[in-house]
């Protein structure tokens, strides 16, 4: 029986915690190319005008604007979806 703890990613099992860790794989293609430019663009930029070390303000910044907008478009499938054919 699982039983939910502290941390959403923890559970007890019998006696013993275990986590749970969930890994994506990615195919090459799971972005269009033109949205992958622009997402490169918007981070080298983002990257010239915060120089590290980054503050805990900044990393978050980073995190809204460029690492949670990569992963919607990543998870929206807008790339050629080869596998669903």
């Amino acid at each position: 029986m699982m039983e939910s703890a502290e941390n959403k990613d923890t559970y007890l099992i019998g006696q013993k915690k275990a986590l749970l860790i969930w890994i994506t794989f990615r195919l090459r293609d799971s972005l269009p190319q033109e949205k992958l430019n622009r997402w490169r663009t918007e981070r080298d930029l983002w990257l010239e005008a915060n120089l590290e070390p980054w503050t805990d303000i900044q990393w978050n910044e980073y995190n809204q604007r460029l690492g949670l907008r990569l992963n919607e478009w990543l998870d929206a499938g807008t790339g050629s979806c080869i596998l669903a054919r």
